[in-house]
């Protein structure tokens, strides 16, 4: 590499690390949560965020990405910024993980109930603790979701910054770390909660998004005024293809990505091309 080549790129990371040391500072509520992102010692945490007028005690676990997600989630420019004109009464959030996503919607929402779809008891304790400030508001549903109901082979991530991390889908991980967790359908559970609506769903589920929208009455589909979160190229035609009928897709692929973000938008929405642009 040219020496000049190697010096741009080393002052653009240097760049870069300014900018992002500057905004942990701004949304760390203390000094001990900035120091946070830069310590690697295990354990639960408690850290402190300013985000949306208030500050917030959220629960990590040590020398994981809890804390960068947190941060990259609750913030002005977030992937889950809905459009202005989109005010949700029901929000379906499927892998809350520890509640970042919870936390944003209860948040930016105030008059929104919430049902976090959660399998793995090693973040459903965090969860658990991260929405507890906002009351009944948002309901813990400690299960997964599929095309089927029962007990399932759940695969947990080898990455140990990723802990809490897995899927439902078969990734040809070691079958010794596989762990059975409950699994419900979605038609299931809006049937027994007599759930007649929801407006905004967001999902994240490793690979198994497909499952768990082949077991989601249609009419909910259909009704969804936003569908967003993250596709893993498992089966995602079949994503697309339930949508289109009724929906405006959008959605960024990185070349050589498997995971990348996507929205939906209800086609009644109304000026569905600007919510697009603004979400993405």
């Amino acid at each position: 590499m040219p020496i000049t080549t190697h010096l741009k790129s080393s002052l653009n990371r240097s760049v870069f690390r300014a900018k992002q040391f500057v905004h942990r500072a701004k949304w760390s509520a203390d000094l001990s949560t900035l120091l946070q992102f830069y310590r690697t010692r295990s354990g639960i945490r408690k850290i402190h965020a300013r985000f949306n007028g208030q500050t917030y005690t959220l629960h990590v676990r040590g020398g994981t990405l809890d804390a960068a997600i947190f941060e990259q989630i609750l913030c002005e420019g977030s992937e889950y910024r809905l459009p202005v004109e989109v005010q949700p009464k029901v929000i379906f959030d499927i892998g809350a993980n520890i509640g970042a996503s919870a936390v944003y919607f209860a948040a930016r929402y105030p008059d929104a109930r919430i049902y976090c779809f959660e399998p793995l008891p090693q973040n459903i304790e965090l969860l658990r603790k991260n929405v507890a400030p906002f009351g009944d508001r948002v309901t813990v549903v400690p299960m997964g979701l599929g095309k089927n109901e029962g007990s399932f082979d759940y695969h947990p991530s080898d990455d140990p910054a990723n802990f809490g991390g897995g899927t439902f889908h078969d990734v040809g991980c070691d079958d010794s770390e596989c762990v059975k967790l409950p699994v419900t359908t979605l038609t299931k559970y809006c049937r027994e909660n007599r759930i007649d609506q929801i407006d905004v769903m967001k999902i994240d589920t490793e690979g198994a998004e497909w499952s768990v929208i082949a077991g989601m009455p249609g009419d909910l589909l259909a009704g969804l005024e936003v569908l967003l979160g993250e596709l893993h190229s498992v089966d995602d035609w079949r994503v697309f293809e339930a949508l289109t009928p009724t929906h405006t897709l959008s959605y960024e692929k990185p070349v050589g990505c498997a995971c990348y973000p996507f929205w939906a938008f209800g086609r009644e929405h109304k000026n569905g091309s600007i919510a697009l642009r603004q979400a993405a």
